[in-house]
């Protein structure tokens, strides 16, 4: 699963993560601040294909209802990483991983914001089958320069793909 982030900067693929619930949170963890600021606002477009299928993964495919719940997350601060492997998940993100839903996200981004450590919330479409492409589009500014998105892989019990914390602006660009 590859995402595709056309952009007038240096940006153009980044393979997509996937994993088992058991990572973290949106409770904003401290991590170093390596990063080197960039200049101006980008705009993304975000390309999610999925080839989830019987014929791609013919082992333990589900009999029916595959689908993943909407691309949802985030630009925000270097220093939050909404989860990470090893790390005990949040409420925001076990709902999505776990029943799709999205509104405690939501809220932690939109809370992120007015305490300035995020600059949007990104909500996405969803995918109602296993295989297909969906598009979202957003924007990043210097100061909200790492994107986290989310999407639950459904049925399961609490499988997601995602990105946390992907930096935008790699060496000032």
């Amino acid at each position: 699963m590859i995402f595709n982030m056309p952009d007038t900067k240096t940006m153009s693929h980044v393979v997509l993560l996937s994993g088992i619930l058991g990572l973290s949170a949106c409770s904003a963890l401290q991590k170093s601040d390596t990063h080197m600021a960039c200049e101006g606002h980008a705009q993304y477009q975000v390309t999610y294909e999925s080839i989830w299928s019987e014929e791609t993964f013919p082992i333990e495919y589900p009999p029916s209802d595959a689908h993943y719940s909407k691309l949802v997350g985030a630009t925000h601060l270097p220093q939050i990483t909404p989860w990470q492997e090893g790390q005990k998940a949040s409420e925001a993100i076990t709902l999505v991983a776990e029943k799709g839903q999205n509104y405690k996200l939501k809220n932690c981004v939109e809370w992120l914001i007015k305490v300035d450590k995020a600059g949007s919330y990104i909500d996405g479409p969803d995918l109602n089958t296993g295989t297909g492409i969906i598009t979202t589009q957003f924007s990043a500014t210097p100061e909200f320069s790492c994107l986290s998105l989310i999407s639950m892989i459904a049925p399961s019990l609490d499988w997601f793909v995602g990105v946390s914390a992907l930096p935008l602006c790699v060496n000032g660009a």
